[in-house]
């Protein structure tokens, strides 16, 4: 049973992600919530829109413009990710 236990401790999306994006070399899973990660890798995002664009009107549509480019890498890597589980799935189910 601790055999089984071990292996599901390991069994988690985000060190399965950093496995597939980054290979062996970096396993450890990050311990931030997205939700916080976020917020930390956006901030710098606005900070040089403030300075590149003055203008609140000019800073909404290139964020406007930023959040549609940024939806479409996220459902294209959503799509990438639903397929890549169900091969997953696949494999495993035999």
């Amino acid at each position: 049973m601790d055999y089984i236990d071990k292996i599901l401790q390991r069994a988690n999306v985000r060190q399965l992600r950093t496995f597939l994006l980054h290979g062996m070399e970096d396993l450890e899973p990050e311990e931030r919530i997205s939700a916080q990660k976020l917020e930390k890798e956006i901030e710098p995002i606005y900070t040089r829109l403030e300075k590149l664009c003055p203008e609140r009107v000019s800073q909404d549509e290139a964020l406007h413009d930023l959040h549609r480019a940024l939806a479409a890498y996220e459902d294209t890597y959503l799509e990438v990710g639903i397929i890549a589980g169900a091969r997953l799935a696949r494999q495993l189910l035999g």
